[in-house]
């Protein structure tokens, strides 16, 4: 964060970014690990409630981001991370419980264990490949924002573009809801309704985004349905292998990601050509493909997992 905020050019400050990111991973940790702390039946509620937490973090940076940029400049966003990853250091040093691990092997048997796994697990396989989808709309829709907010008719800055972080804080705290959701109804048709509700997010991109209310309207569910698809995922492979949680989430938030990565050059890349009617179409075609491969997939995974039970 220091080299960051410090950065005398853009390779510098491209070193910096390649490292905060690659030592960001430990809220990815909270997840399985709480999963592995929760009781079978409580499982869903517990990982939708860190997911709350670590979602509004996300979402009210973006407020903060803006919001300190605009007044004090982006090198004191930095300064301030620094700050306040000294005092999650303290935290996570005196109050982190103390977990074992349970795979035994080395570090190149268990990387091996990751594709074994991508391998052997559909409904990983489906759960990845269906947040990668859903999180791409996500990403695409946040890089453009600021540039459709920049111009007509809003010409607006970063603070304003910040502040739909408090807007969409609400996906975040429904994460606690779906969470509880999950742990008793059918996942199969509650992701029907979470992807659907993307979809519907990005026409209402469409049809009224070139006005506030559109934009507010559809950022709400863009975050509900993102973030309630999200704890449906993570609950259900959570689900698979009790030994093998860490690497399953592994698995998943490392497709996640590429997903959302993919969604932001795209997008960029639609806003550059086609503007925002460009950033639409993208999150259209992510959305919809997320739920076909549900619609598709999910069935056939299913019965497949029905024929192994009934052979053995």
């Amino acid at each position: 964060m220091r080299l960051a905020a410090f950065s005398p050019d853009i390779q510098t400050l491209m070193v910096a970014s390649v490292l905060i990111g690659a030592t960001s991973v430990v809220p990815q940790l909270f997840v399985p690990m709480a999963a592995h702390l929760a009781k079978p039946e409580a499982r869903g509620r517990v990982v939708g409630t860190v997911m709350s937490g670590l979602l509004i973090g996300i979402l009210c940076s973006r407020t903060l981001s803006g919001f300190v940029g605009a007044h004090f400049g982006w090198r004191a966003m930095f300064m301030i991370a620094a700050g306040l990853m000294l005092v999650l250091w303290v935290a996570l040093f005196f109050l982190l419980p103390e977990v074992n691990p349970l795979f035994s092997g080395n570090y190149k048997s268990l990387m091996k264990s990751l594709v074994h796994l991508f391998k052997t697990e559909p409904k990983l396989r489906l759960a990845s490949v269906r947040g990668a989808l859903s999180f791409a709309c996500f990403g695409g829709f946040w890089t453009a924002l600021t540039f459709l907010l920049e111009g007509p008719p809003f010409f607006a800055g970063s603070e304003i573009a910040g502040s739909f972080g408090l807007i969409g804080a609400g996906g975040a705290i429904m994460a606690s809801v779906m969470g509880r959701l999950s742990d008793k109804f059918d996942t199969r048709n509650l992701l029907v309704a979470t992807i659907s509700m993307i979809i519907l997010s990005y026409l209402a991109f469409g049809f009224f985004g070139y006005s506030m209310l559109g934009l507010v309207a559809g950022v709400i569910l863009l975050d509900l349905g993102l973030q309630a698809s999200h704890i449906a995922n993570q609950a259900l492979i959570f689900s698979l292998q009790p030994a093998a949680r860490n690497r399953l989430n592994t698995v998943y938030m490392f497709l996640y990601f590429i997903g959302g990565a993919t969604g932001t050059v795209l997008a960029s890349q639609a806003w550059h050509f086609w503007k925002w009617n460009g950033v639409v179409a993208v999150g259209l075609i992510f959305s919809t493909l997320a739920l076909l491969v549900h619609l598709l997939f999910s069935m056939s995974s299913n019965k497949n997992v029905a024929a192994q039970a009934e052979q053995v």
